[in-house]
């Protein structure tokens, strides 16, 4: 059936349409992307805001009185561009977009917590805050302040966001020195961070569990992570309180000298009924330092009815150095014969375990037979 000819016509029309942004595209290629925007007969000031202008390349680009409302701005380059009036309002990732580096940012409109974000990329490129003061900043809430340093890509600028923070007269917050604490270990600035949650004690601040549970993240030992995991377990208590599921996964997986510890902890945390799942089977699998311990991490999850599947546990194996014992070269060659994950593991148990673990092993893995051993592994 042939089609109706006004359905021809839209389809001539749009086929047009389409020729001719090619076309554009094409001889505007090599052009910066405002320019290209433009030519497209899109407008700056109109048609910018709520888009996705993640790592585009606004430098040295005319973006008075843009509108970047509610977009979204992961490492966009805004380096020399004119941004005089422009609106920012609502943008996501302004901390990451080089807006301190153009002209006139300080008279485009911002949310509060985007002009911290802000100052501290120039207070970081200053090495100093220099004397200036981040622009209303005493208008801002806690929990403004808590969004700013949450945003903070580093623990560099979360600790200067935290330090405007309390220079603003919000001070020993928990839940922002949390945060702070997080992205120190995640930067692995242990030693910094430990200093931070200490001088949030000297000062007379009062942990929540958010805050300690940071802290034993950034513990500098095993032995003061499970110290202070006690001392936060001792205090909640006296409340009537139990430690949830990531303090307990916090001090299982810093017990990575000591599986036997970590195997503790994880079993008072099953007493008192916190709930455990795959991460809290992870954390154990960051304390194991041998393949036996590995295994008892396994049959934990299986008792627990924590799905961790034999692919799973195979790709443990594989991603991993901590089992000296174990050769990776045996799982990829095991695979490469045609074994299945299931059978890798029996194998693996069957040569590198010894009686009457490895019996026991097997059959809490719910193998039906015993594979008989076989060569040692190479």
């Amino acid at each position: 059936m042939k089609k109706d000819e006004s359905v021809l016509d839209d389809e001539e029309k749009l086929g047009a349409e389409l020729d001719a942004v090619l076309k554009i595209i094409e001889m505007t290629r090599g052009d910066r992307f405002v320019n290209r925007f433009k030519a497209l007969g899109l407008n700056p000031k109109t048609d910018f805001a709520g888009g996705d202008w993640r790592n585009c390349d606004f430098s040295e680009s005319d973006l008075a009185d843009a509108d970047f409302r509610n977009s979204r701005l992961f490492y966009a380059d805004f380096k020399h561009a004119l941004v005089d009036g422009a609106d920012f309002r609502g943008a996501g990732d302004v901390h990451t977009a080089k807006i301190h580096l153009s002209h006139g940012w300080r008279d485009a409109l911002f949310d509060d917590y985007q002009l911290v974000l802000i100052e501290a990329q120039v207070a970081k490129m200053r090495d100093y805050l220099d004397g200036q003061q981040p622009l209303r900043r005493e208008e801002m809430t806690d929990k403004e302040w808590f969004f700013a340093i949450k945003a903070c890509p580093s623990f560099v600028e979360a600790k200067l966001v935290l330090e405007q923070m309390e220079a603003a007269g919000h001070r020993l917050s928990p839940y922002a020195y949390s945060y702070v604490l997080d992205r120190a270990k995640r930067d692995h600035k242990r030693v910094d961070g430990w200093k931070v949650f200490n001088r949030f004690l000297d000062e007379g601040g009062e942990p929540d569990e958010a805050l300690y549970t940071a802290g034993i993240g950034v513990a500098p030992d095993s032995q003061a992570a499970l110290d202070l995991f006690n001392a936060m377990k001792m205090e909640m208590t006296e409340r009537g309180a139990v430690p949830g599921e990531r303090a307990y996964n916090m001090a299982i997986s810093e017990q990575d000298d000591n599986f036997t510890i970590a195997l503790g902890l994880f079993h008072d945390m099953k007493r008192r009924g916190v709930p455990v799942s795959r991460y809290t089977i992870y954390a154990l699998f960051d304390a194991c330092q041998s393949f036996a311990n590995a295994v008892t991490a396994l049959m934990e999850a299986r008792q627990a009815g924590v799905d961790i599947n034999d692919a799973s546990f195979v790709k443990e194996l594989s991603d991993t150095t901590r089992y000296p014992e174990l050769s990776e070269w045996n799982i990829h060659m095991w695979q490469a014969e045609g074994l299945s994950h299931r059978e890798v593991i029996a194998r693996l148990v069957n040569r590198m375990l010894r009686d009457p673990f490895r019996r026991e092993a097997l059959e809490a893995l719910g193998f039906q037979t015993i594979p008989p051993p076989s060569a040692a592994p190479r």
